[in-house]
């Protein structure tokens, strides 16, 4: 043990030293001892022997120490390089990232454009999976795809395995442990250095272990500061590799990822040989015919499909040019009416119709109302004249069969006002003929009535400037008899509107008109009302319905 020869004391021997050295009690046992040596057995003598080496176990422990050092240190060089190998090997491969790519653009594919397609990359764990992913056929997996895509697009990259041959032992080792045994060689070579330097001063002769550890330590400290940097370098590029493949260092070690690494090239070369069968030669050539002639059909009903659009495209032309052509009909003919009906006002009876047509388009009211609203604008005549054509402008069919139908209505309805008045017209006035250049007679009885025959010749009526005139000079009078009131304004104007429109009889204008104004005043505005009307048969009945009240006619008569 002096001496330190490691021929005679090799590690075995030293670790059973070790193990058998006395403990604590034992030792202060032996130390008081002061019998006879004699009468101890072989054991307490051998255990008094080495009482007498200084700091026996630690010095033991050191000798153990040098004698493992060497293997040690190659055991765990040998570990670090592979590690390093291996992630230098994974990082620099070309060929690997190649068929990252591929694989990152066969999943974007086949995602497409749901929430995971578009991706930059994928989890590190994707790389054991694809061999469980199957096809329609259950014979092909994902990774079966990819390589005979590979095969027939990038054939020189399918090599990749021989770019990282020490994945496989890479697996089995771990940082961790290789940073415990350090750390575990840099304690024992602490105690070593303490030893050391308490050895220099309790030398004995024979004693050799100052002499020998001395130099031994130097040398260790070298080597293991040499294998720090080594570990080090080693942690800095496996944690960028890890981070580059967007993992965290700190929860993925070399066992894991090189684990994931290993079954990946073992399922990628499984794939690749069983491509390279019959069986699946087949299944792909088979594959290959059915892509073909989908895509055959693929391009004939693309075809269909814009011969089709083509089609469609010329029907709606036509129909746009038909649907212009019967737009602007309708606005000429409501233009017209205006110009003779309502002189000035043309743009605001436009917009009315406008208005009325947006209402019916957007469901807020009927068929029927829609009609009713265009008679109001428009007149029953004209209206008769624009309700059919606006059906044609409906896209929507259950519309057009709701307007059809409110126009039928409409139309019925039309032809009993019309009979309603020939017949009170035949009632309570002489034909037209008659009495036109007579002057006012007594005239007849009617019942308790007295009807008074109309001199016509007295009412004629204005055109062009002289009827714009007398309409404004009419509104105007009115405004005035209302004090300015708005809301009576409109009133007059809607009843004056439904007349024209037929839609009120010309005893119910007259009724409103009584309703509203003065006596003197309604006597004064008849007649300039009438003198507006451009149909005899409404100037006519507008004046008998006046002539029929004693102070109306009084006041026209000038009695």
């Amino acid at each position: 043990i002096y001496a330190l020869d490691g021929q005679k004391l090799g590690s075995e021997v030293l670790n059973v030293l070790i193990s058998i050295s006395p403990t604590l009690e034992e030792i202060d046992l032996l130390k008081n001892y002061d019998g006879d040596e004699k009468l101890l057995g072989n054991v307490e003598k051998f255990f008094l022997d080495l009482l007498t080496i200084p700091r026996y176990t630690q010095r033991i422990k050191c000798f153990r120490y040098k004698l493992q050092f060497e293997n040690r240190i190659l055991e765990t060089q040998a570990q670090l390089d592979t590690l390093v190998a291996a992630t230098d090997q994974v990082a620099e491969s070309d060929k690997f990232r190649r068929v990252l790519e591929h694989i990152l653009a066969i999943g974007n594919y086949l995602n497409g454009s749901t929430p995971r397609g578009g991706a930059y990359g994928f989890k590190l764990d994707t790389l054991t999976k694809l061999h469980a992913l199957k096809s329609v056929d259950p014979r092909v997996t994902l990774m079966n795809f990819m390589l005979h895509q590979l095969e027939e697009k990038n054939p020189e990259i399918i090599t990749f395995a021989g770019e990282v041959p020490h994945i496989v032992e890479a697996k089995r080792l771990s940082l961790d442990q290789l940073r415990a045994d350090l750390s575990s060689y840099n304690t024992e070579l602490a105690m070593l250095q303490g030893q050391v330097r308490a050895s220099k001063s309790d030398r004995i002769e024979g004693d050799k272990f100052y002499e020998v550890m001395t130099p031994f330590a130097k040398d260790a400290v070298e080597v293991l500061e040499e294998l720090g940097r080594d570990f080090n370098g080693l942690e800095t590029s496996y944690q960028e590799l890890i981070t580059s493949f967007g993992e965290d260092p700190r929860k993925v070690g070399p066992m894991e990822f090189f684990t994931i690494m290993d079954e990946f090239v073992t399922e990628f070369k499984k794939a690749y040989r069983q491509n390279q069968t019959k069986e699946y030669q087949t299944i792909y050539e088979e594959a290959a015919a059915a892509r073909a002639a989908a895509e055959v059909e693929k391009a004939e009903r693309l075809q269909r499909e814009a011969e089709e659009r083509q089609r469609q495209e010329e029907e709606r032309q036509q129909k746009s040019a038909g649907t212009k052509a019967i737009y602007a009909e309708i606005m000429s003919i409501i233009t017209s009416w205006a110009e003779k009906h309502a002189p000035g006002q043309e743009e605001a009876v436009v917009e009315e119709f406008k208005a009325a047509s947006r209402r019916f388009g957007m469901d807020q009211i009927s068929a029927d109302e829609f009609c009713d609203q265009v008679r109001q604008c428009v007149g029953s005549k004209t209206a008769g004249k624009i309700i059919p054509n606006s059906v044609k402008l409906l896209a929507d069919e259950s519309k057009q069969s709701a307007l059809l139908e409110a126009f039928d209505r409409f139309k019925g309805q039309v032809k009993k006002e019309k009979e309603s008045k020939k017949q009170r017209n035949s009632l309570v006035s002489p034909p037209m003929s008659q009495g036109r250049d007579r002057a006012p007679s007594a005239g007849r009885k009617r019942g308790n009535k007295v009807v008074i025959p109309l001199p016509m010749q007295n009412i004629e009526p204005v055109v062009g400037e002289e009827a714009q005139l007398l309409h404004k000079s009419i509104l105007e009078a009115v405004l005035q008899a209302f004090g300015g009131d708005s809301k009576k304004m409109k009133s007059f104007t809607s009843h004056t509107r439904k007349y024209g429109n037929e839609q009120i009889t010309a005893h119910e204008f007259y009724q409103y008109l009584t309703a509203s104004f003065e006596p003197d005043f309604v006597g004064r505005l008849v007649p300039d009302l009438a003198r507006l009307l451009q149909d005899s048969e409404k100037r006519h009945a507008l004046i008998i319905a006046l002539c029929e009240s004693a102070p109306g006619w009084a006041k026209f008569a000038g009695l």
